[in-house]
């Protein structure tokens, strides 16, 4: 220990860990001070006209068509709907007319889109059939080149004149 020696008291030496505790201890303080509540971050959602979950037994109530892929969807015009609160002026009728042709016109090249793919799918099974009936065809005259040189080899192996070779008949 350290002695001062104007008073003549012994002085201590502070410890390490003071100012790394008193850090500690102010950004705690800091934290819980800005932490949210849990109460306070849920918002109030409003409870919507269609329950998300029917009541138990009820039965689902279907909300549109079912449409597979492949099948063709029916087209519908969409109906010029109007803004609330804002008279429909001749300039206004026109634009929404024209977003009605766009919405339609989306709708279309979806559909040649999904035609596309499947034209796509099905020109590589064609393409794979082909390549699959080449590859057998190849198989089968290998197959008959094989048998036509045995079937030679066979009536070439009986000398001529006898009963049952057939190089008269060839």
């Amino acid at each position: 220990m350290a002695i001062d020696r104007q008073q003549g008291r012994t002085r201590r030496a502070r410890p390490w860990w003071r100012p790394l505790a008193y850090s500690t201890a102010v950004a705690a303080a800091i934290a819980t001070l800005y932490s949210p509540l849990p109460a306070a971050a849920a918002p109030q959602v409003p409870v919507p006209a269609v329950p998300a979950v029917p009541d138990p037994g009820a039965r689902p109530q279907p909300l549109g068509s079912l449409i597979m892929p492949g099948q063709r969807t029916p087209t519908t015009t969409t109906p010029v709907v109007a803004t609330p609160g804002v008279a429909m002026s001749p300039l206004l009728q026109r634009i929404e007319k024209q977003r009605a042709e766009i919405a339609t016109l989306g709708d279309r090249l979806i559909q040649l889109g999904e035609d596309r793919d499947l034209a796509k799918q099905q020109v590589a099974v064609a393409a794979q059939k082909l390549a699959d009936a080449g590859l057998a065809l190849t198989r089968a005259q290998d197959e008959a080149a094989a048998a036509a040189a045995a079937a030679m080899r066979d009536q070439a192996a009986l000398p001529p004149g006898t009963l049952g070779s057939g190089l008269a008949d060839l």
